[in-house]
């Protein structure tokens, strides 16, 4: 297994709820693999950093709607 990328690593962890997180991670970090050994690890790095930062909206705008509305349950809190 290879590590994702600290860019996108670091965005993940700070935007996704931490009810979310583990098993996105684990998703994300499956899908890298698994890019690295079809495409190599450049494009797979290229991949990474694309869903990270392209992901930074609907993070952000989720973490907004839910810190204005109070919804969503206590486990999928934002830490």
């Amino acid at each position: 297994m290879r590590g994702l990328p600290l860019t996108a690593r670091v965005i993940l962890r700070v935007l996704l709820p931490i009810a979310d997180r583990d098993e996105v991670l684990a998703d994300f970090q499956e899908e890298y693999d698994r890019r690295v050994t079809g495409d190599g690890a450049n494009a797979a790095r290229a991949w990474a950093h694309r869903q990270a930062i392209g992901s930074i909206p609907s993070l952000v705008r989720r973490t907004w709607w839910r810190g204005m509305t109070r919804f969503g349950p206590h486990a999928n809190r934002m830490g």
